[in-house]
């Protein structure tokens, strides 16, 4: 079942630690994800992460605190 970002964020909010697709989310919606991570103190790993630009990571990354916010490049496979 797909919770939506409102469910997501609820999830956050009580504690939860989350593995996100960044394919599914806005960047606006993850710096929001992250950012409820970081007052809840939970943490977000951000899947395919090289769907957003450089600009955009850097502002998730920003938006949380150290160790708030992973970006997982391990399924991407350049050649």
């Amino acid at each position: 079942m797909l919770l939506t970002p409102s469910e997501l964020r609820t999830v956050i909010s009580v504690g939860g630690n989350l593995i996100l697709d960044a394919r599914r989310y806005t960047p606006s919606e993850m710096r929001t994800f992250v950012s409820l991570a970081k007052a809840n103190n939970t943490q977000i790993t951000v899947r395919n992460p090289h769907k957003y630009t450089a600009s955009e990571i850097r502002s998730i990354a920003s938006t949380g605190a150290n160790g708030t916010v992973t970006f997982d490049y391990a399924d991407f496979i350049t050649t």
